[in-house]
C-alpha cells in the first residue's frame, strides 16, 4: 500500500504529473495506491490487475461552499495472506461544518457516477 499527499485538487481528474508519479509506484509493487490530497473525490485507476485512488475527498472538513468538498470515499480494502481481494467504496456526505454522514443511494450513485466517469479502465 501506498498513500501519498500530493497537490491539492479540486476536479474530479487528477493531474497528469500524479497520474505518472501515482502509476510509478503501482509499477514498483504497490497493490494499492491512494492520493489523501484532494478535497474532492477524484477519478480511480485500474492497471496490471492493481488499484489506484487518485482522491478520496473530504471526511472531516469544514468545506461547506460545495457540493463536491463535502462529499468523501472510505476505501475499506479486504487483504489476506498478503493479497489485495476487494476494495468496497463507502460515501460520505459532510453535513453542518465536519460531522460525516453516510450518503443517500441517491447520493451515492451521483457521486459514483462523476468519478467513474472520470476514472481509467483497463481494456
Amino acid at each position: 500500500l501506498a498513500e501519498l499527499q500530493y497537490h491539492e485538487r479540486y476536479d474530479v481528474s487528477p493531474f497528469i504529473e500524479q497520474r505518472i508519479d501515482f502509476n510509478a509506484l503501482s509499477k514498483a509493487g504497490a497493490d494499492i495506491v491512494t492520493g489523501v490530497q484532494s478535497h474532492v473525490p477524484q477519478a480511480l485507476e485500474f492497471t496490471d490487475g492493481k488499484l489506484i485512488l487518485y482522491g478520496l475527498g473530504n471526511l472531516f472538513f469544514d468545506q461547506m461552499a460545495s457540493l463536491s468538498t463535502r462529499e468523501g470515499i472510505i476505501a475499506k480494502h479486504t487483504i489476506y495472506k498478503g493479497r489485495h481481494i476487494s476494495t468496497q467504496l463507502l460515501t460520505t456526505l459532510i453535513y453542518d461544518y465536519g460531522q460525516p454522514r453516510w450518503t443517500t443511494p441517491d447520493e451515492r450513485s451521483s457521486l459514483l457516477r462523476r468519478v467513474f466517469a472520470a476514472s481509467y479502465w483497463e481494456d
